[in-house]
């Protein structure tokens, strides 16, 4: 059934780029053709959700339709990351929702374009590094926060020159202030 509701929202633009269904169940229905893959998956027991992923064939990494609308900067799009679907009304919604989006906003990956899939996978590596970066000074800020409540300066200190340009106003005024007490305890 859910393969056929993909064929049915789909037709339109499996024609226009030559896609050829080379997998449908109940679970997932795969589009190609000679540059792209269109995966619309479909978690039937335990979600609902309906997800959406393009992959360049000479490209690794597959990704969902949600970073490239990040990596386009689209703010006014569909804005729930999960669209669930357990009725025909409601499949059909999603879909349609998906298949808008495809066609607005993702020409260039449906097309193949290799260098906007290249481009969009370094934006996404340079989204998980800020990810990343983000947890790290967290961690370093809470550990700074308990050596601030130990008076432990020394510690302090070095956790701050970590993350210095990262440091807000108050964590510079602490982090003036421990310097001193270091250079008054030497």
């Amino acid at each position: 059934m859910f393969c056929d509701y993909v064929k049915k929202e789909f037709k339109n633009l499996i024609q226009k780029y030559s896609f050829i269904i080379t997998e449908c169940n109940k679970q997932i229905i795969a589009l190609n053709n000679k540059k792209v893959e269109l995966r619309i998956l479909y978690d039937n027991k335990y979600s609902y959700e309906i997800s959406c992923y393009l992959k360049h064939n000479m490209i690794e990494n597959s990704f969902d339709i949600h970073s490239i609308l990040r990596y386009k900067q689209i703010k006014n799009y569909y804005t729930s990351h999960i669209c669930q679907a357990v009725s025909e009304q409601e499949h059909i919604y999603c879909l349609h929702n998906y298949l808008s989006l495809l066609e607005n906003y993702c020409t260039e990956f449906l097309k193949g374009d290799k260098n906007a899939y290249i481009k969009l996978n370094n934006f996404v590596l340079n989204e998980s590094k800020d990810i990343y970066n983000e947890k790290e000074v967290l961690h370093i800020k809470n550990l700074m926060q308990n050596a601030w409540k130990n008076h432990d300066f020394e510690t302090f200190v070095s956790l701050s020159m970590q993350i210095k340009d990262r440091l807000t106003k108050s964590e510079l005024s602490k982090y003036t202030f421990a310097k001193k007490q270091l250079g008054a305890s030497s």
